[in-house]
């Protein structure tokens, strides 16, 4: 069969064309004829005259009228065909065509609809023709059952507009045109069931049913001498290229509203517009590819370049052998030179004129994953056929097609890759179908979970309307089942776009691939080539060539960047799909990407100091939201399921590094939070690894209730870490509980507590730290803090010099409790208000950048600044506060960032800024108010608010403004 490309003669099937671009004008006489072919009309518009002297209706002014006839000779058929209920759906496919015809305002959108009913009563009558109801599949019959549901539907929806006032067709066409898209669309879908891109020969079928009628019923002979006339005046060819003499089946899918993709749009015209295009329109499905291509071809400026008859739209995805596709594409290129070989007639029908042409190949990964065949005339695959065409001068081509490369050592493709639109973009598809949606809370994060993709954004807002949800509800629905949160007819819609990437052969024929697949689809915010190979991918056997793969099919999207390995992704969409198919989720799958998240975290789990600190943090924050993933999906059930009891204290261990690396970031309570609720039940706990973990965890919660200032709740965390650290007894594990005791301390001065308890607290620390001088060292720090507190800076600075002493001696440099010492040298400075104040500032500053920690960086920039504003430089004040709150933002730290505020708010006072000053002072009184009631809060609060106050005043006076406390 493969041979026939080369040399036989083809399959009688190739008459046909496909004229699916309109010319903007039509006038009344030629609109019939227009429902199936624009190009169907002769130019002689007159009637002819038989032998016998009669007038007869030329082929074009009978071409609507036989359509109708047909719709009768397959009504009468239906009562010999296997299915039941085919009568009543052909009855009201002859109804829509016959009955609204008139809605003039929406004239081109009802020819698209006639178009589209035709084709699926041939094609449903003829698929069932001479069969009984055994040999029909399940699917086909409820496929027909549905069909029946679409045209009632699509007849009550055109009723509705036909009874409507001839005015309001006019002036809320934009309306009726919505819901004419909507009936589109139901009869596409319906088109896709009945597999029409298979492109189906109308006179073919019609022949054939006609003599199967012709041997049953004896009263169609007249209906049946039209259709011979009509087959024999397809066969016609005035040339071996004509669009005018054809009739066809398929028609361009018309295009619905398009949002976000204009400039793409006019990328694709303006490079069609250069000489020799050959441009690739490339993405995953779902993304609009052929939207952006056909859209391109009918701008107007195309128009002027391609004539009507030389535009051509490919449709790819029926083909299911090299056979079929050359086939399809002499049937779309409206090919009637018929020799030995199909291929030969098309290139030499496209050779023979000069003329441009323009070609659009859609979906093209069809044809590209073909396998190559050989036969008589030499080897054969898509990519050939492909270098052949674009061999041809004048013809220029346009391909979309499901993949990120379109690979050719012939031709220089332009490629155009299509990604999800921009947000505003996204907002504007979805209120498009819901209006509703426009002002409710949760659509935009509903909007990024769906990636932005077009088609996603659309089906998803079609069932808020149906489900009457808000995008919040809908929202939460789609992560808690994805796709399965859609109504059956939506869901298939969205799992039809994606298997044909999912499901394709060249993914099927690589488990490499697949697995590959099922890891990505678990990192949500994907991960680089490196890591790929060192970490999620490196027991994958064949790992460049499932990247190739999944790039072939668009499975996967890749960043490039300029300095760092490129980023590989899988969409949210189908992360989506992938976790509902047991397939891309097996226990092995599931158990390797946590074991390599752990072995990752654990194995960049330096501390401030350490000369890789820095570089960890980087590898961190790349992976941060895939392990914040994955962790907060570990369970103790989890890890039963997948056979791991015995990883539980790695698990712990992982998690809490991670915790210690959230605190020294972006401080955030979920992980640990969840540590205690789903992975371990801290009473139960016996074993000593699991119980040191535990320990570690409070501990860590702890320093991140106070990092937050939520005092109350470190305390508790901070005792019991305490607690268990003591009960462990070993000397590392009671250093660690003089560490939790000296935090406690901390939190005890911040509550402004009785200062003999923060002593004994102090004096216990010391007893638990022992001879560890790291620990001896802590103990001097928190003395000098209790000294500062009491208002005995001189005494502070004294201790803290000694434990700097202390700390110097360890290598490598602690470099958290190095910038601790340094921060209380400061204060202790400010407090003093003496001449060091400036320069221990500054080293502060050094110091805490040097050690990489955001959150001590910005205490330091806090102290800077407070200096500059004591020594009257608002301008350097103002510049150091603004650095400041940017990490506060950045690591979560609401007091500080609201101190920092305030902070600003005096400085611009004092640069004459009053209004700066205002804002500052609002936005620092509403934060303070928002915290936790300590001595230090409301102190700041009363100072915002009398701070404001004067600058209110109807006569501001600066002499009232205080100045904030800034040592």
């Amino acid at each position: 069969m493969a041979s026939h490309l080369l040399s036989p003669n083809p399959p009688e099937r190739q008459v046909g064309c496909l004229s699916f671009f309109r010319r903007k004008s039509v006038d009344s006489s030629s609109s019939r004829t227009d429902r199936f072919s624009c190009s169907l009309r002769p130019k002689d518009k007159q009637k002819t005259k038989s032998t016998s002297g009669t007038t007869q209706s030329s082929a074009s002014e009978y071409a609507f009228d036989t359509t109708k006839q047909t719709i009768d000779i397959l009504r009468q058929f239906s009562e010999l065909l296997p299915v039941p209920g085919a009568k009543q759906v052909l009855e009201i496919g002859l109804l829509l065509m016959t009955t609204y015809e008139d809605v003039s305002a929406l004239d081109e959108q009802v020819k698209g609809l006639n178009n589209r009913i035709g084709e699926l009563m041939l094609v449903m009558v003829y698929g069932l023709a001479d069969k009984t109801v055994h040999d029909i599949p399940a699917q086909l019959l409820r496929d027909i059952e549905k069909l029946g549901v679409d045209l009632q539907v699509i007849q009550q929806e055109i009723a509705k507009i036909t009874a409507q006032n001839r005015l309001l067709l006019v002036f809320f066409k934009d309306v009726n045109r919505s819901k004419l898209d909507s009936c589109i669309e139901r009869l596409n879908d319906a088109l896709q069931s009945f597999n029409m891109s298979r492109t189906l020969d109308a006179a073919h079928m019609l022949s054939q049913i006609q003599r199967k009628l012709g041997g049953i019923q004896k009263g169609v002979g007249n209906i049946e001498n039209k259709v011979d006339e009509m087959h024999a005046w397809m066969l016609k060819s005035k040339d071996a290229h004509n669009g005018q003499y054809a009739l066809s089946l398929e028609e361009m899918p018309i295009l619905p509203r398009l949002f976000g993709r204009q400039r793409v749009i006019a990328e694709v015209v303006e490079r069609l517009m250069q000489p020799k295009p050959r441009i690739g329109v490339v993405g995953a499905g779902g993304m609009g590819k052929t939207s952006v291509a056909v859209a391109a071809m009918l701008d107007p400026r195309i128009h002027a370049i391609y004539k009507e008859c030389h535009r051509f739209w490919v449709p790819c995805i029926g083909a299911t052998s090299l056979l079929t596709f050359v086939l399809i594409l002499k049937k779309s290129l409206r090919i009637s030179l018929d020799t030995s070989s199909p291929l030969k007639d098309i290139l030499d029908a496209l050779k023979s004129t000069p003329e441009p042409r323009l070609v659009l190949l859609d979906n093209l990964e069809t044809v590209m994953q073909l396998p190559e065949i050989i036969s008589e005339g030499g080897k054969l695959s898509g990519e050939i056929v492909l270098n052949q065409l674009a061999a041809i001068p004048h013809i220029s081509l346009v391909v979309t097609i499901r993949s990120n490369t379109l690979p050719s050592d012939v031709i220089s493709w332009d490629l155009i890759h299509l990604e999800g639109v921009a947000r505003e973009d996204a907002r504007a598809i979805f209120t498009n179908i819901c209006p509703s949606a426009t002002a409710k809370p949760g659509l935009d994060e509903l909007l990024e979970a769906l990636g932005y993709m077009p088609y996603a954004v659309t089906l998803l807002a079609k069932q808020a309307v149906k489900s009457v949800m808000d995008p919040g509800d809908l929202l939460q629905a789609w992560k808690r089942r994805g796709a399965k949160a859609l109504t059956k007819d939506l869901r298939d819609k969205m799992n039809r776009s994606l298997e044909f990437s999912i499901e394709s052969p060249v993914l099927k024929d690589d488990p490499d691939a697949q697995r590959l697949l099922s890891i990505l689809g678990k990192l949500p915010s994907g991960t680089t080539r490196r890591h790929l190979e060192q970490w999620w991918g490196k027991d994958i056997d064949s790992l460049s060539s499932a990247v190739a793969t999944l790039n072939d099919t668009a499975l996967v999207t890749i960043r490039h960047h300029d300095d760092q390995s490129p980023t590989l992704y899988v969409l949210p969409v189908v992360q989506s799909y992938l976790h509902e198919h047991p397939q891309y989720n097996t226990v092995e799958d599931q158990r390797f990407v946590l074991e390599a998240c752990c072995r990752f975290v654990l194995d960049h789990a330096s501390f401030p100091g350490d000369r890789h600190f820095k570089t960890h943090l980087e590898e961190l924050d790349i992976e941060k939201t895939n392990i914040l993933v994955i962790f907060l999906d570990a369970t103790m059930e989890k890890l039963r399921r997948l056979e791991m009891c015995d990883d539980v204290e790695l698990v712990l261990k992982a998690m809490v590094a991670f915790g210690w690396y959230q605190l020294r970031t972006k401080t955030s309570l979920e992980l640990l939070s969840h540590l205690f609720e789903k992975v371990i039940n801290e009473e139960c706990a016996s074993e000593i690894p699991i119980l040191r973990q535990v320990a570690e965890a409070r501990y860590c919660l702890g320093r991140m209730n106070w990092a937050i200032s939520r005092y109350q709740d470190a305390c508790a965390d901070l005792e019991k870490a305490r607690a268990t650290f003591r009960k462990l007894g070993t000397p590392q594990d009671l250093v660690r509980a003089g560490d939790s005791t000296l935090l406690l301390a901390d939190v005890q001065m911040r509550l402004n507590q009785h200062p003999d308890l923060v002593r004994t607290l102090v004096h216990d620390a010391e007893g638990e730290v022992g001879d560890d001088l790291k620990g001896k060292a802590m103990v001097l720090q928190r003395l000098g803090d209790y000294h500062l507190w009491i208002g005995q800076p001189l005494e502070g600075l004294e201790y803290a010099a000694r434990a700097r002493a202390l700390l110097d001696q360890l290598k490598p440099a602690p470099g958290l409790e190095l910038c601790h010492c340094v921060f209380i040298v400061t204060k202790c400075h400010a407090s003093l208000h003496t001449d060091r104040w400036l320069d221990a500032s500054i080293e502060f500053v050094e110091l805490a950048k040097w050690a990489g920690l955001p959150a001590t960086i910005a205490a330091a920039l806090q102290c800077l600044a407070g200096c500059h504003i004591w020594l009257g430089n608002y301008e350097d004040a103002v510049r150091t506060l603004k650095e400041a709150s940017v990490l506060c933002e950045q690591v979560g730290s609401p007091l500080r960032l609201a101190i920092v505020l305030a902070l600003s708010g005096y400085a611009y006072a004092k640069m004459g800024d009053i209004l700066g000053a205002k804002l500052a002072y609002e936005v620092a009184t509403r934060k303070f108010r928002e915290l936790e009631r300590t001595e230090e809060g409301g102190r700041w609060l009363k100072h915002s608010e009398y701070s404001l106050q004067v600058l209110s005043a109807e006569e501001y006076d600066e002499s009232l403004l205080e100045m904030p406390q800034v040592e």
